[in-house]
Formats: structure tokens, sequence, C-alpha cells
């Protein structure tokens, strides 16, 4: 990607400018990065009442209908009930930064209520005596965040004023279709059709004023503008078996295939009354570029396998997850020149990904006869590589999430509630790299960084069930003798 340079030679004193500016408007633009935490974790959110509580660890044992999601092959082992809707209900953020300046430390502590669906499945009566068949909906990425900051910094030689606009805003959802049947007892495969559409918006301007000895100095626009959605199609096939104290499964998610998609990208750059060659004489500068290209999205293959096994009344579960990396352009702009005296450039924007290995672990504990204790354990790679486009995603940081809760059963149906704990960080976070890229006098400001999370985790399966609770020792269909050494537990009410 060819990015506007903007190469600036300070003398000495335009060097100590450019040093504050530079901190004021790393420190100014950290507040909303809290907000963009998960955009490269594929595992950030866990879907169904049981999934939720066991931080998604579940690709071999989910048997709600939360398997259209994790394993279709698991849907058609257990009559579940006829609807699925689990939320994140309120969440609590909280994000420290550290560079080696210690004016720069900063702590961003974000609260955000929400009712939104976490997922939301249902149960199709059209199948036949040895299928199921269901729809979903879930968010796989989701964030919504505008912020507006005011500051100044003050030395020796005057003041500068400083405003900074941030706003984000992407949503990818997922609308699918599942079928699932069984092959003898306790066998089943599936499949799951998705439609994603994917909508995103960014904007990122500072504006900067000197006050020098009183006196009206230089100042400075910087802004970025980009905006694309995105319509593809992708499946995922998952098979599994249950047998016994055992259960297992496999899942393979294709790469997608782009439908069509639109977007728009822009930049200015504006200095005034600076110095920007050191001949003590004030520079003006203006770069802008804008263009509305076709956009592109693309997510490559993943696979998973995981199990869970019943020893006397306790079950385990584990999972691990690869996703195979990817590098798209997802915008580019017609060439173009930007202003001037400069040479023709090209906008772009890129996703380029790693290879993101996730594994994961989980325990559950039934207490009686309806409800039944949950906890897991998931470690969340960042699929974020290097070089990256910090407009597209910013975190290059590993999380870790931890969850623990509670079901039970109320006359069919079952309703969960539990609390997950997200934490993570870097030491080598580059902030503000892309303004001024080949600029050797303006080297990017590494911090270190870490990232929490507190999250209420609700769930509710609504609607008849024939199942017994998940967890419980009862034989699949099919199997004429309960596990080695339980006794079967009585079907829910």
């Amino acid at each position: 990607m060819r990015r506007l340079a903007i190469s600036v030679r300070w003398n000495e004193r335009e060097a100590g400018r450019a040093a504050i500016l530079i901190v004021a408007l790393a420190v100014v633009l950290l507040v909303p990065v809290s907000a963009r935490a998960q955009d490269a974790n594929y595992w950030s959110m866990s879907y169904g009442s049981i999934g939720q509580l066991l931080g998604g660890v579940v690709i071999g044992s989910v048997r709600d209908l939360s398997a259209t999601y994790y394993n279709p092959g698991g849907l058609v082992l257990n009559e579940d009930p006829d609807l699925l809707i689990t939320v994140d209900a309120l969440q609590a953020e909280r994000l420290h930064i550290q560079t080696d300046d210690p004016g720069t430390e900063l702590d961003v502590t974000a609260n955000r209520a929400s009712w939104a669906p976490s997922i939301l499945a249902g149960a199709l009566p059209f199948a036949g005596p040895k299928s199921r068949m269901a729809w979903s909906y879930l968010p796989r990425f989701k964030t919504d965040f505008i912020g507006n900051e005011n500051r100044t910094f003050g030395d020796a030689q005057g003041e500068l004023n400083t405003e900074a606009l941030f706003i984000e805003k992407l949503s990818e959802n997922w609308y699918g279709g599942t079928w699932s049947r069984r092959f003898g007892a306790g066998f089943g495969i599936g499949g799951t059709g998705y439609l994603a559409y994917r909508s995103f918006r960014y904007r990122r301007e500072f504006n900067a004023q000197e006050d020098s000895a009183g006196a009206p100095g230089g100042t400075a626009l910087i802004t970025d503008n980009i905006r694309y959605k995105h319509y593809r199609m992708l499946a995922k096939i998952g098979a599994a078996w249950d047998r016994g104290p055992m259960q297992l499964g496999l899942t393979i998610t294709t790469p997608s295939l782009g439908l069509f998609g639109n977007g728009q990208i822009g930049f200015t750059r504006s200095v005034a009354d600076v110095d920007l060659d050191g001949d003590q004489t004030p520079d003006n500068y203006l770069a802008r570029g804008y263009d509305e290209p076709d956009s592109d999205y693309y997510s490559s293959w993943a696979i998973g396998a995981g199990g869970s096994y019943l020893f006397r009344a306790t079950r385990l579960h584990l999972t691990a997850e690869w996703y195979k990396g990817s590098n798209t352009t997802v915008l580019r702009s017609d060439t173009f020149s930007p202003g001037e005296g400069l040479g023709d450039i090209q906008l772009e924007l890129d996703a380029n990904l790693d290879d993101v290995f996730n594994i994961g672990a989980g325990i559950e504990q039934p207490v009686s006869e309806m409800t039944s204790l949950f906890a897991g354990f998931t470690l969340d790679q960042s699929a974020l590589a290097k070089p990256y486009d910090s407009r597209f995603a910013s975190a290059q940081w590993d999380l870790y999430h931890l969850t623990v809760g509670a079901a039970t059963r109320m006359r069919g149906s079952r309703i969960t509630g539990g609390i997950g704990y997200t934490w993570g960080g870097t030491d080598e976070y580059d902030l503000f790299d892309d303004f001024f890229p080949n600029n050797d006098n303006i080297a990017p400001v590494e911090s270190d960084l870490r990232y929490s999370r507190i999250m209420l985790l609700v769930g509710f399966e609504i609607g008849g069930s024939r199942a017994t609770p998940e967890g419980s020792s009862t034989p699949p269909e099919g199997s004429n003798t309960p596990p080695e050494g339980t006794t079967p537990t009585p079907e829910a009410p």
C-alpha cells in the first residue's frame, strides 16, 4: 500500500514542538482504543446459554440451538427448546496505557449496557424423523463508538490546544439456515449456510493550534475518513458423536464467497504557519484525496475440534480451533495526485491477518437434578499481522477469557446467568504510526498496554423440551445402557 508521506526536517526548536505534537496526538486519540480492543480476535463472543458459560468450548459437546454455529452435526442429537436467546447484558472495559514518558500514562474506563442478543435461534418444524432444521442470527463483530476530546498541553514555549474526534462503527451479522441428520446411534452431521453482512465506518479527525508566548502559532489538521459495506456467503459443516460418557465433534468453516459491496476512502493533511523545512520561515502544506471504490472482504478456512468426557458427575470440555490467515485489500482507490508538486498515490485499506490457533477448556458440575455450575477458560489470539493497517483493526494483543455461571431448568425451559472476565495486553503497541510514516525524526510511540473487561451473561431457552439437562448422564438416543458407573437421570419436566 502506498500512503502519502510527509517528509519533515525539524530544526532544534521545531523538534521540541514536534515531540509535543506527537505526544498530544497519541494521548488524545488513545481514548477510543478500548472500543476496538477485540476487532482482531475470533473468540471474543460466545453463543448459547451453555456456550456462554463455558466460553465457547463446546464444539464437541454442544446440544442446544447454538449448535447451528458451533457444530451443526450436534443439533440433531437432542430434542431442544424451540427458541434460544442469549445476551451480553452489561460490559465494563478498562484500558491502561503507558509510554516511556510518564506524562502519557492514561487509564480509560468505559461502561456499556446492552440487551442486544448474542444469538437468536429457533427450530423449524419441517425436517423429517431423523433430521432437524433451524434458523439463526448472530453478531460476529460489533463496535459502536463516538468520542470527542479537547486537551491543552503546555511547555516553556507556550501552549498547544488540541481537539480530537473519533468515530468507529463496525457491525458484522450472520444470518443462517441449518440442516442436521442423525446416522445411527449418537452420530450426526450437518451444515449451516450463512449470509454475512459487514458494515464499517471510521473517521479520525485531529486539529491543533499552538499559542506561543500569547501569540497565535501554527495549526494542523489531520483527518481519515473510511466507509464500506460488503455482503458475502460462507458455510460451516460439522460432525458430532455422542456415545456413553464421551462426546466428540469436528467442524470446518469454508472460505467466504464475496457477493458485492462499495465504500468510500479519503484523507486530509493540512499544516499552516509551521516551519517544515527549518529555514526559519513558516510554511503551509495541504494534501487531500477522496474516492468511492468497490469493497471486498474475505474470510478464510477454519477447522475446529473438541470433546467432552463425563467422569462420575463431572463433565470436562476441551476445544481447539485453527483459523487460516488472509490478506485482502478491502478498499483501493484510483490513482490520483493529492496536491500540487506531489507524486501520484493510491489509497488502500488492507486486512492482513495471520494464522491463529485458539484453545480452551471448561468444566460442568451438577448440583441438583435441574441445576449445574459451569466454568471456562480460553486463549483468544489476535489475528492481526504486521504490517497492519490500524484503520482496519488495532488489537494486536492476545486475550484471555474466564467465565463462570449456573444454569437451571424451569418447566421445560432453561435460564442461565454468569460473569465473564477478559484480560490481555502487549509491550509493543505502536501509537500513531501512520500519520508521518516516512519521517525518521518522528518515530512511532511505543507503549505498554493492558486491557480488561467484565461482562454479565444472561441466557434463555424457551419452549418444551424432551432433553435432559446439559451434562446429565443419560445416554444418547439409541444407547441401551447408561454410561458405566452411572444411573439414568429423569427427564426434565
